[in-house]
């Protein structure tokens, strides 16, 4: 099938990119990889009056650092973010996370901020954007800016709380901290595919092997991704060498869903909870390694 006949504008800023957002009276849509934009044009499931291509705006593709964070431009393409030394270094887990999106060709044209923006039910990065508490730099009409946490972006059953009319500019994770380990875990049903059910994770020990912070996200489970607190808040205190601790903490990270286990044409409800249990055990225990290997070496 064809795309709709729509209109094209390549913007030459971000603020010129909002006008014509603004202008459009919520019928346009941004085109930054196009790895899920074009594909639903030739769908035909959406149908805008505008196309606005934001990949030459300046600044939009760059990856900065500052004493805590990672800020990630709207226009860095995954491949880029997957191979930045400094990703690698700083957010680990994002890095890794990005290796089970699609295959390297997407990941060559698809964006980071794309991701978080399309908040597809089974997308990676939005989990990790979860479990890193990363923050949302949105820009609105007249270049008012502010930011917005992922747990509020996301804080709906399906979608995003994007104002209309309004552009994310870049995506701003929280670096990892000194000996803190991570760990992502993937349920496919075959490589390069939508992730049936994912998790990100990350634990922090304290000099008696005692859990002193945790985090973890889930997505595919529901239609969109939740970060599990009272999973988390269970972890803290205990011994995190007692496997029965985790299996408890990921039994009640799948449990504590805020909406419906979803089915579709891949898996049940009840297929998809029971394998959140599997995926939300095994980030913990990579997270729990990689906690063991950094403190030894220090």
């Amino acid at each position: 099938m064809k795309p709709p006949k729509c209109k094209y504008a390549r913007a030459d800023t971000a603020e010129h990119a909002v006008e014509w957002l603004c202008a459009s009276d919520g019928e346009a849509r941004i085109l930054a990889g196009g790895q899920s934009l074009i594909p639903a044009l030739s769908a035909r499931s959406i149908a805008p009056s505008l196309i606005v291509d934001i990949m030459r705006c300046p600044g939009l593709e760059q990856v900065s650092e500052t004493s805590s964070a990672v800020v990630i431009g709207a226009a860095c393409r995954q491949a880029q973010t997957e191979r930045s030394s400094t990703i690698r270094k700083s957010i680990p887990l994002l890095s890794e996370a990005l290796t089970w999106v699609a295959m390297p060709q997407v990941r060559s044209r698809g964006t980071v901020v794309g991701c978080l923006a399309q908040a597809n039910p089974g997308g990676e990065v939005p989990v990790v954007a979860l479990a890193l508490d990363a923050k949302l730099e949105i820009l609105s009409s007249g270049g008012a800016r502010q930011q917005m946490s992922t747990t509020d972006f996301y804080s709906i059953e399906a979608g995003t709380r994007l104002p209309p009319g309004s552009l994310i500019t870049s995506a701003s994770f929280q670096a990892r901290a000194a000996g803190e380990g991570w760990g992502f875990s993937e349920i496919q049903l075959r490589q390069a595919h939508f992730a049936l059910v994912c998790c990100a994770a990350t634990l922090l020990l304290d000099e008696n092997g005692r859990v002193c912070s945790a985090r973890i996200a889930l997505g595919g489970l529901t239609t969109n991704p939740y970060r599990a607190r009272s999973a988390e808040n269970g972890l803290v205190g205990e011994a995190a060498k007692n496997d029965s601790v985790f299996r408890d903490a990921a039994h009640m990270a799948a449990e504590e869903r805020p909406w419906p286990a979803r089915s579709d044409l891949h898996a049940s409800a009840g297929f998809r909870s029971k394998v959140a249990v599997v995926a939300v055990s095994r980030a913990l225990e990579a997270a729990r390694s990689r906690c063991t290997a950094g403190q030894e070496k220090r």
